[in-house]
């Protein structure tokens, strides 16, 4: 099960399966409802997600879907809105946090518990003896009991929020505009949207990311911000205890989620001076660090065979479990256009998947995209093996089912969506069909359509 917002604990956002690089659409559901963040689904194949708003009112929801897309309930108003994925137990519950409260749902759609929590949330995870653990924005760690919702721990983290954001000036008016207006045509709830301008740009924010977790031991691994704009920290904190395990130094910026290595020994982060770097779990000291071709807001994606990839915004990279850069994608001379990357990745076995915006960059205006793409790339070479077209643009996580389906949710605001209408939430499954055409050339002939 795909116990937080990236596809294990770990967030490594990997699958041990293997299937074809072609993907079909099977359903779409959320018909003009942006999706939060992921959609999650538990053992028995419910798949949750939660959403911006609700078809007749401007609260939140959770809603409930089984594998054909066909809805088996949504939380009503309960939920306001949220940029916090839900996490499902292990007993294939599922739990989420709103910025007022924690709430825990059976999978059945019963309410089990809701307890008080005033902090904006940036993760929620289940730690490996089934406690549930909450960070806010602000730093503060909170865990709780998941049978009754008792808070059993706090901690607040050593970090100190950024005034700022990691933009510049200029950048941040101009993105807070265009979001504000993009945002509230989408319905989203109007006290809300300040929240969500902030979080997205970092202001005021100490901690913006899903926390890496130790599926044994339960330590936590949180990229926070420093004391100055140009500075971070790498925290690690045992939920037992709450104890402070180490403290480290790392680059600037707080929005990408740390990644555990399959062996449990490295922990990587990537910041915004445009690094990636290796940490041990034990200690937090650093065993390697790489300059990127760019900076990147995704968490990096290790793989069993000591593979680490990492999205850069416009290019995909992987590094050897030693930090080399072994190739870039170089996806615009691939496709012949600009390329923006709109999600972390997922990988399995043979091919990586990240949904795209496809069209022109500008330094004067917004990404102007013409097309959006959901890409496959041979996990070896970064070659486009496979595209499908996306109807609307995606800038959430993908998630991954055991047979290499992927549920892809959506809230299109960042980009021109392609038409007013939209789906929230989507599943393409491996396609049974065999292509003639390379998926290179379906792509290059998709975006000189568009154009």
């Amino acid at each position: 099960m795909w116990a937080n917002r990236h596809g294990d604990v770990l967030n490594s956002d990997y699958l041990d399966c293997a299937s074809g690089p072609h993907l079909d659409l099977q359903w779409r559901a959320l018909k003009n409802i942006p999706a939060a963040t992921v959609a999650c689904y538990n053992a028995s194949g419910h798949i949750f997600v939660s959403t911006l708003n609700a078809p007749t009112e401007d609260a939140g929801c959770l809603w409930c879907f089984n594998g054909d897309g066909q809805v088996l309930w949504h939380s009503g108003t309960r939920v306001r809105a949220s940029l916090t994925s839900p996490a499902v137990t292990q007993s294939g519950s599922v739990v989420v946090a709103d910025g007022t409260h924690v709430f825990h749902w059976a999978a059945n759609g019963e309410l089990l518990w809701q307890v008080p929590f005033a902090h904006e949330t940036s993760g929620v995870m289940i730690a490996p003896q089934g406690q549930i653990v909450v960070l806010g924005i602000d730093g503060v760690l909170a865990v709780f009991d998941a049978a009754q919702g008792a808070q059993l721990h706090t901690l607040q983290l050593d970090s100190v929020p950024m005034a700022q954001g990691v933009w510049h000036a200029h950048m941040r008016g101009r993105a807070a505009e265009g979001m504000r207006a993009r945002l509230q045509q989408r319905g989203v709830d109007a006290s809300y949207v300040d929240t969500a301008i902030r979080r997205f740009l970092g202001i005021g924010v100490a901690a913006k990311n899903v926390p890496a977790l130790h599926p044994h031991s339960g330590r936590i691994f949180i990229a926070a911000a420093g004391q100055t704009p140009d500075a971070g920290i790498l925290c690690g904190i045992d939920v037992a205890t709450m104890g402070r395990a180490f403290k480290v130094a790392m680059g600037p910026g707080c929005d990408t989620s740390p990644a555990l290595s399959f062996d449990l020994t490295q922990v990587f982060c990537a910041d915004q001076g445009g690094r990636i770097t290796s940490h041990a779990t034990g200690d937090g000291r650093v065993l390697w660090q790489t300059p990127l071709p760019g900076t990147s807001s995704a968490s990096p994606n290790p793989t069993p065979d000591g593979r680490l990839y990492i999205s850069i915004k416009s290019d995909v990279v992987c590094l050897s479990a030693t930090g080399e850069i072994l190739w870039t994608s170089e996806l615009k001379k691939q496709t012949g256009a600009d390329v923006q990357i709109n999600s972390v990745l997922c990988v399995n076995q043979q091919f990586i998947y990240c949904v795209a915006a496809v069209g022109q960059a500008s330094a004067a205006q917004w990404f102007a995209a013409s097309a959006h793409v959901l890409l496959t790339l041979d996990r070896l070479t970064g070659q486009i093996a496979s595209h499908t077209a996306v109807p609307h643009e995606s800038v959430c996580t993908l998630s991954m089912w055991p047979d290499g389906s992927l549920l892809v949710p959506s809230k299109p605001f960042l980009y021109e969506a392609q038409g007013d209408e939209f789906f929230g939430l989507a599943k393409y499954r491996v396609s049974a069909e065999t292509f003639l055409q390379s998926g290179l050339s379906q792509l290059t002939a998709a975006v000189q359509c568009a154009r």
